[in-house]
């Protein structure tokens, strides 16, 4: 007869939890991708640097309990989304598609990433973020700044009335990567879908234009940053804030003053001078 140990409450805690905070695909992404590309251009740079030399984080990876339940929210919406409820016809989507070689940085090489969904009838790209009680009631807020200011005649400001700059160039570069298969494109979406709240109506559901300024302006700023780490310069890439004309509001919360600071460059110094 075998003999069964049945493990103890501390055990069967360490294991349920360690399987938890095991490293997903995703978390195991080396190479900078499209959700890089439009955010602060320091950390975008620093995480390039790594191409070069053994760069060291600035802060230690830890698992992060939000993120993980977004990796799982993201595998419920690959298998089993269902667009198609009450149309009457099936709908054809593509989803958690690899879009290879987008566009090329000269010297770090390709660009590419995973969109979540694109649905051809539609002309559409999806993007799904899981944003926190924070990060939801700024996009928010920055909505309703913009609903305001087009009731009123006033000009629209991307980084006042829009959610992040870092947010829209992911799309576009989806965007892009998909008409380079041969797909038309008219439309990106963002569906933040907030994980503080248990009211489905507190869904955003954002899209914008196809945007090839944006698109492009984003790729020759990817470029030049490449271009400044090369020649040894990444500090002096400055971080990104959320209002240029008023740096001191918001300052990137990896490598400004509320993040863990702008990091260790000792190898990437003795890399390049």
């Amino acid at each position: 007869m075998t003999t069964v140990t049945v493990p103890d409450l501390h055990t069967v805690k360490t294991q349920f939890l360690k399987s938890i905070a095991k490293p997903s695909e995703r978390d195991k992404q080396v190479k900078v991708g499209p959700s890089s590309i439009g955010g602060c251009a320091y950390c975008l740079g620093y995480d390039m640097a790594a191409k070069l030399c053994d760069m060291p984080n600035r802060e230690a990876e830890k698992f992060g309990y939000a993120a993980w339940i977004g990796t799982g929210v993201h595998y419920w919406m690959e298998h089993n989304l269902d667009l198609g409820h009450g149309a009457g016809y099936e709908i054809e989507t593509f989803r958690e598609t690899k879009l290879k070689d987008i566009f090329e940085i000269p010297g770090y090489g390709s660009i590419g990433g995973s969109c979540d969904l694109m649905v051809p009838d539609w002309y559409r790209t999806f993007d799904f973020k899981f944003p926190g009680k924070f990060s939801h009631e700024k996009v928010q807020m920055a909505l309703a700044k913009g609903r305001m200011a087009a009731s009123r005649g006033e000009e629209i400001i991307p980084y006042l009335h829009m959610p992040s700059m870092q947010y829209r160039v992911q799309q576009q570069v989806y965007r892009k990567g998909w008409e380079q298969l041969g797909y038309r494109i008219d439309k990106c979406v963002i569906a933040f879908l907030p994980r503080h709240t248990n009211d489905i109506n507190d869904a955003i559901i954002w899209e914008e234009d196809a945007n090839d300024a944006l698109y492009e302006g984003a790729v020759a700023r990817a470029i030049s940053t490449w271009e400044y780490v090369e020649a040894g310069q990444l500090d002096d890439i400055p971080s990104e804030t959320a209002n240029p004309q008023k740096p001191e509001e918001i300052t990137c919360f990896t490598c400004g003053p509320r993040g863990p600071g702008r990091g260790d460059l000792t190898n990437y110094n003795l890399a390049t001078n």
